[in-house]
């Protein structure tokens, strides 16, 4: 929303990362908040199934809290596994699958 602050907050539940973005705007119109769940072309409507398309090929959620006074996006994706533990396979003898 124009001129709304914004309000993002990280968490770690369990073994999943819950990233929240809301604004304090006039939430969407019921028609966007429709189009959420959809492929419809429109304003922002594509977009948001796209977004939910992709969080969910990463094993995640996204998901639309809207209300008067604010809309809220929560994104749910699994944690990464540990990146401090070294590799089992030296770099240069990395092998790719195709």
């Amino acid at each position: 929303a124009p001129r709304s602050p914004v309000t993002v907050h990280v968490v770690a539940i369990g073994g999943r990362i819950e990233i929240s973005v809301a604004d304090r705007g006039p939430g969407m119109s019921a028609a966007a908040a429709g189009a959420f769940g959809s492929a419809q072309v429109g304003r922002g409507g594509l977009g948001l199934h796209v977004a939910r398309a992709l969080v969910a090929r990463n094993g995640g959620d996204l998901e639309l809290r809207n209300r008067i006074g604010g809309t809220t996006f929560v994104v749910s994706l699994p944690a990464a596994e540990d990146q401090r533990t070294p590799p089992t396979v030296p770099a240069w003898e990395t092998v790719h699958q195709f």
